[in-house]
């Protein structure tokens, strides 16, 4: 009940939307004035037979593309929401084979799959935006979020499930991403740096607010897993949740995109007309847009690597071969020479002593031994220089402060 309540009353500002965008209830200028002056000569426009230009339309219109556009971060924001999802999702769908496997699941790579077909449609955006305008291609974007995971509700493989959630969602995505940014700044072309940080606060906000909704819905009772793995009653409740997110996605991503305009399209002045885009457009912005190249091939590639390169689970799908039995017989011995320590640098005290160029200081230093004499004398000579610095730095003080007293 509290989801379609939620959906009639986004439905109902999509309408109230809707009615005030049509021309007969917007405020026109009356062809006359209400009081002209007596010296005024007749207008030239109704002379000439030309309609009064419309007044600038309210910027009302503005913050509710900005309203919206914040509706449809709020979905685009929720495949961050993947890492709590997959905890809760069957097991057979969790690995490639119906059969299962074990180690790490393979539904780790869904994330991946998700964002690598976001930053492949994100080109696709301007370019639709160009020819049907920001209002349908948002339409479309959220048609295929709320599409993809409906769909993907009644995957029963883990194929299914990532081309219906994984790249149908993650095309919608990127066609619907950049909408909000672009009408945003048309109707606030001063203030684009704050209407896109109102607008993502809808991103950043869609996993902490569908995190918890989705955890109520399928563990309402917080179960805990044993093993790993969760009562058949949670698991049970996948494909339901996932239709009504789906229906919750299309409220939020159809209303915002409904709020989605241009200021030409309400009576102000269109200082770019638009065109048709030429051939090579999307080849263009490829090239003039390196920074969503590099998204293309970091962000994904490093999520895939990271779940490849897990060595545990590569190890244990990759076949070992055989080893051959232990024989019994006498051991094997090794030809490895052992290892040598490195030559001692102090001199032998025997051969100093042998040839009697050794005194008893350069036998003590050999041995290892001190003669309690000569650390008597490095100990006063230690003293001495210690007493010297202190005297050096009393003196250069007594000079510096004579300087201070003559300066002043």
């Amino acid at each position: 009940m509290p989801t379609l309540r939620l959906v009639a009353t986004l439905a109902l500002l999509a309408a109230v939307a809707h009615a005030a965008d049509r021309p007969g209830l917007r405020a026109r200028k009356p062809l006359l004035p209400s009081a002209p002056l007596a010296h005024t000569a007749p207008s030239t426009d109704l002379i000439a037979g030309k309609a009064m230009p419309e007044p600038a339309a309210p910027l009302t219109k503005g913050y509710l593309a900005v309203l919206g556009g914040v509706m449809i971060h709020l979905v685009c924001g929720s495949l961050y929401c993947w890492g709590n999802l997959v905890t809760y999702m069957p097991a057979s769908l969790k690995y490639w084979s119906p059969e299962g496997g074990e180690g790490p699941s393979d539904a780790g790579l869904v994330l991946a799959f998700t964002l690598l077909s976001q930053m492949c449609g994100m080109p696709f955006g301007p370019l639709f935006e160009s020819l049907v305008g920001p209002r349908l291609t948002a339409l479309l974007g959220g048609a295929m979020m709320a599409s993809g995971l409906w769909l993907a509700s009644s995957a029963t493989t883990l194929t299914q499930f990532v081309l219906s959630y994984a790249v149908l969602f993650g095309l919608g995505i990127g066609l619907s991403y950049q909408m909000p940014f672009i009408t945003g700044g048309r109707w606030f072309p001063g203030k684009k740096g704050s209407v896109q940080g109102v607008v993502m606060t809808g991103l950043g906000s869609s996993a902490f607010f569908f995190n918890m909704l989705c955890t109520h819905l399928l563990n309402p009772q917080k179960v805990n897993a044993v093993g790993g793995a969760f009562p058949p009653e949670v698991y049970a409740r996948w494909p339901g949740v996932l239709r009504r997110l789906s229906l919750c996605y299309a409220a939020l991503a159809l209303t915002g995109a409904a709020l989605q305009s241009n200021p030409s399209a309400l009576g102000k002045t269109c200082t770019q007309p638009r065109t048709r885009a030429p051939r090579n457009a999307l080849r263009r912005r490829l090239r003039s847009s390196p920074t969503q190249i590099w998204m293309l091939g970091t962000s994904p590639t490093s999520q895939i690597w990271m779940h490849v390169s897990h060595v545990p689970n590569l190890d244990a799908r990759l076949p070992r071969p055989a080893l051959a039995p232990p024989t019994s017989g006498p051991p094997i011995a090794c030809k490895c020479s052992p290892r040598r320590s490195p030559p001692s640098r102090r001199p032998d005290p025997r051969v100093l002593q042998a040839d009697g160029a050794g005194s008893a200081q350069a036998v003590s230093q050999a041995t290892g031994t001190r003669d309690p004499a000569a650390r008597a004398r490095r100990a006063r000579a230690r003293q001495r220089q210690q007493r010297q610095q202190r005297q050096q730095q009393t003196s250069r003080q007594r000079r510096r402060r004579r300087r201070r007293r003559r300066a002043g």
